[in-house]
């Protein structure tokens, strides 16, 4: 039952980036409580595996018009980077 529900819906689980349609939902709408005060997080060291990755990740994704730099956020925090396994050993 499952393999057949994902064999339905594989086009909503992809495993690369690229040139497809985005999916229809709302945007999502961050509701901050009203006495949030902005955090800017400073900067982290990173294992030059992890920063190599990070790098070739966030241009694939600056290459497809997914994100972009914004100086004039007053949010920061630094990226998080968890090693998982490659799809085909799920």
């Amino acid at each position: 039952m499952l393999k057949t529900s994902l064999e339905q819906h594989k086009a909503e689980f992809c495993v690369v980036f690229g040139l497809t349609p985005p999916v229809d939902v709302p945007p999502l709408r961050v509701q901050l409580q009203p006495h949030a005060i902005p955090v800017r997080c400073s900067a982290r060291r990173y294992a030059p595996m992890e920063r190599a990755f990070m790098d070739a990740h966030l241009a694939e994704l600056g290459d497809l018009g997914l994100v972009y730099r914004n100086y004039n956020s007053r949010w920061a925090s630094a990226p998080r980077i968890v090693p998982k396994p490659p799809p085909a050993d799920f």
